[in-house]
């Protein structure tokens, strides 16, 4: 029997969840715990399918954490208690946060959706517009018509 290294992978494939590393440590270690707890990461299986996405889940966490300020996961929200978090562990906050607001997320999950801009999206196109730029021989300008 081979034993797959990371025990994550499974569901990081799923549900295409990426590394994160250096981004944010808070959102790491949440990462980290989700994707280890199927009932949690599962969440996402009510979203429609073109919204499965890790920042969803994220989202709606952090939506619940802000609607319920007393409960001691959001002392690991700078967002809701102004300072930095903790070095301490969050696991054991989150996992009890789920236990009692799981029905909240699964809800928000089901019937929300995020919309990102991803700045590095349109890299290719600056190849594109260098080659036109070039051949007309002018500047280029580019006008945004809205949020993609």
């Amino acid at each position: 029997m081979t034993v797959d290294p990371d025990p994550t992978a499974a569901a990081r494939a799923r549900y295409g969840w990426p590394r994160s590393a250096g981004y944010s440590e808070l959102y790491e270690r949440l990462a980290e715990v989700i994707l280890a707890e199927p009932a949690m990461v599962s969440i996402l299986d009510v979203a429609p399918p073109t919204q499965r996405h890790p920042g969803l889940l994220l989202s709606a966490l952090h939506d619940r954490v802000l609607a319920h300020p007393e409960e001691p996961l959001a002392g690991w929200y700078p967002s809701v208690t102004g300072r930095p978090a903790p070095a301490s562990d969050p696991a054991p906050a989150l996992r009890a946060f789920f236990a009692a607001h799981g029905r909240e997320i699964r809800e928000l999950v089901a019937t929300r959706s995020t919309q990102t801009n991803d700045p590095l999206r349109c890299a290719p196109l600056v190849f594109a517009f260098a080659a036109v730029a070039e051949e007309v021989r002018r500047p280029l300008g580019v006008v945004e018509l809205g949020a993609s």
